[in-house]
């Protein structure tokens, strides 16, 4: 018993960082259908701010809040300079996105040095058994799960998730209709770089932050978005269970390189199958 719950710990702590890392780019990717391909970048901004905080004697929960908004002022600003003048030009956008992720891994370089010093683990564990089970990776899976209501209340409970969801689908009717695809495009860019930056803040005490961590998210949080289809949420949450679960039982039947190649190998499968993802026939598109 006391290693089943622990295995079911680590194993939702999986699918949990899985969700959060690919969150920010099911918002962009699954709204404004744009390619960011800094979207490592923009996690990893996330976990540079909590550091700055952290030597500067804040303390992590302010540091995550201040972390979130640095992502989404940052989100602004790329979208107004750089996303703006590219929409409907996905080839170019996709240049410009990894272009920026060249410059910010740079920056990261410069600014911090190849290895900084980390915050160290949060809270505590609690004893089961002969297992001790982390408090900060129950609180990482409680906070996925919120961080996914929340977006799926913004998207089917709002005025403004009703204009993203029409600005997507249809940009020319949202416009007949009195709206501004341009500012719900912002809006929107602007919140997915907003929960890229509070998925790197929130995985901060749990991973080693160095300037090239995002090379490390991007793929996978893009293979957890396209596995999921054409329902943002609820696709990339459905494909972040699947790829987490097939991850956890490869890395414990073998080893932790395996359960990476486990991910791609489903999920290459999942689309010769699906090719349009998991959520294709689905009647929510959220």
């Amino acid at each position: 018993m006391d290693s089943f719950l622990n295995g079911t710990v680590i194993l939702l702590g999986t699918v949990a960082t899985l969700v959060l890392v690919a969150a920010g780019l099911a918002v962009i990717f699954g709204f404004m259908r744009i390619i960011n391909f800094a979207h490592g970048e923009f996690v990893a901004l996330g976990a540079f701010a909590v550091l700055v905080c952290d030597r500067n004697g804040i303390p992590f929960p302010l540091a995550v809040v201040i972390a979130t908004l640095v992502g989404a002022i940052f989100g602004l600003i790329v979208e107004r300079v750089l996303i703006r003048p590219l929409y409907g030009r996905l080839v170019d956008t996709l240049l410009v996105t990894f272009a920026l992720s060249l410059l910010l891994q740079q920056g990261f370089l410069i600014g911090f040095g190849t290895s900084p010093a980390g915050i160290g683990s949060m809270g505590g564990s609690w004893k089961v058994g002969q297992y001790s089970i982390p408090q900060y990776q129950l609180f990482l899976i409680v906070m996925t799960g919120v961080l996914v209501g929340v977006l799926w209340w913004v998207f089917t409970r709002t005025m403004y998730g009703a204009r993203a969801r029409a600005a997507s689908s249809a940009s020319s009717v949202a416009s007949t209709l009195g709206m501004d695809p341009v500012r719900i495009n912002a809006a929107t860019f602007t919140l997915g770089s907003a929960c890229a930056a509070l998925a790197g803040a929130l995985l901060t005490p749990v991973i080693a932050v160095q300037p090239f961590m995002g090379v490390s998210y991007l793929p996978l949080a893009f293979l957890t978005v396209v596995t999921g289809g054409s329902a943002p949420l609820t696709g990339t949450t459905a494909a972040g269970s699947l790829l987490g679960v097939s991850q956890y039982t490869a890395s414990v039947l073998t080893n932790p390189f395996l359960g990476t190649v486990a991910v791609l190998v489903v999920a290459v499968v999942v689309l010769r199958f699906l090719p349009r993802g998991m959520s294709a026939k689905w009647r929510s598109k959220v």
